[in-house]
């Protein structure tokens, strides 16, 4: 699945979206990297413990809206390098 650490994340109020990178050996003799990203809400329970849940109320849609945005763009961007970089393509950017 994807790695422990994200490579970025975009915050907006209590709202996250965490970008992953998993590489994958395509059988080819050439790694591809396929990139996830996961949207959540940071919270703290009764007793004061962070939590987190995918869920969203009708206020924090506009803030998961903004991280989402900044998470395609980051991943567009890497996609528009590869020709200098040999960093995957647009293609390549895995979006489930």
């Amino acid at each position: 699945m994807e790695n422990n650490k994200p490579i970025k994340s975009f915050k907006a109020g209590a709202v996250r979206a965490s970008i992953f990178a998993n590489t994958l050996d395509n059988g080819h003799g050439r790694n591809n990297t396929m990139y996830r990203v996961v949207i959540d809400r940071r919270y703290k329970d009764r007793d004061g413990n962070w939590k987190s849940t995918n869920g969203f109320s009708k206020t924090e849609l506009p803030a998961a809206i903004v991280v989402m945005q900044k998470a395609f763009e980051y991943l567009a961007m890497k996609g528009e390098d590869t020709a200098e970089n040999g960093r995957p393509s647009e293609d390549d950017i895995y979006e489930g």
